[in-house]
């Protein structure tokens, strides 16, 4: 499921000063699960932030991988272009060392960047799926 991972405290200042990402539970591409709140969270990033105007439906499919590819070459020499998203997990938090391997940290990177106010608490933004608002909502209070 979809989730706010936290990061340990010497990684924090490699992150725009938050503690935390928004992070995948299984990877988002060809070959993977492809659960359906990953891929919308990866649909919102890049909709948020690339303008890729992706129906954002939870589903993977050309457009999703087009826009993941593209969003990996405007980042060129960071990430691999190879129109997958992996999910970070709990072994792999040394941001020093896989920032830039991890396009799920670049998608929320530049989310911060564009939409600070809404980072912490995803919901406050207002184009943010009601799927995911719900999902979020669920969630205990922090």
């Amino acid at each position: 499921m979809a989730h706010k991972a936290y990061l340990p405290e010497g990684d924090v200042k490699y992150f725009l000063e938050v503690n935390h990402f928004w992070n995948i539970t299984k990877g988002v591409g060809w070959g993977y699960d492809n659960k359906w709140d990953d891929v919308l969270l990866v649909q919102f990033f890049l909709n948020a932030t690339q303008k890729a105007n992706l129906v954002e439906d939870g589903i993977f499919g050309k457009k999703t991988q087009k826009a993941i590819r593209a969003f990996q070459k405007n980042c060129e020499g960071m990430l691999t272009t190879d129109g997958k998203v992996n999910a970070v997990d709990g072994t792999e938090w040394n941001i020093n060392d896989s920032y830039f391997t991890y396009t799920i940290y670049l998608l929320n990177s530049f989310y911060l960047g564009e939409k600070r106010p809404y980072y912490d608490d995803l919901r406050m933004d207002s184009k943010l799926p009601n799927e995911l608002c719900q999902i979020f909502s669920s969630w205990k209070n922090e």
